[in-house]
């Protein structure tokens, strides 16, 4: 089974169970309080991945024995591992340009979002039981 673990509902975790609805892959949400995210990091000691996240913190995705951070590696071994149906584009020019896209709304756009209080604005969902509610299969 696998495990979202998010410290809240920030752009990073919604993007990552989205995919895992388009792929259309059971998961479960464990939510993490963002302040216990150095204890909540002591469970995936066993990674060295992990503690060193580019990130700092959650979203993690647990895939049975597999534990992988940063949302847009997550996103990338998602169609890995599930490469159908596939959400990556066929070309090499449209994997650059959706590259680049990715950069600018990680380092540019995302941060402003998540500033404005995504938590608040994403289909009126304010805490995590609303958010399982709206991908259905996510539970905790």
């Amino acid at each position: 089974m696998r495990t979202l673990h998010i410290n809240g509902m920030t752009p990073p975790a919604l993007a990552i169970a989205i995919t895992l609805k388009e792929k259309a892959l059971d998961f479960e949400i464990a939510e993490v309080d963002w302040r216990a995210t150095p204890t909540a990091f002591a469970r995936f000691s066993d990674s060295f991945e992990i503690p060193a996240t580019l990130e700092g913190e959650f979203p993690i995705l647990v895939d049975d024995a597999t534990a992988v951070s940063d949302s847009y590696f997550v996103l990338e071994y998602l169609d890995d591992a599930y490469p159908a149906p596939s959400l990556k584009p066929e070309t090499a020019y449209d994997q650059w340009q959706l590259q680049a896209l990715a950069r600018f709304f990680g380092e540019r756009a995302l941060p402003a979002v998540s500033t404005l209080g995504i938590d608040q604005h994403f289909a009126g969902a304010t805490d995590v039981s609303e958010l399982r509610a709206l991908f259905g299969n996510a539970s905790s």
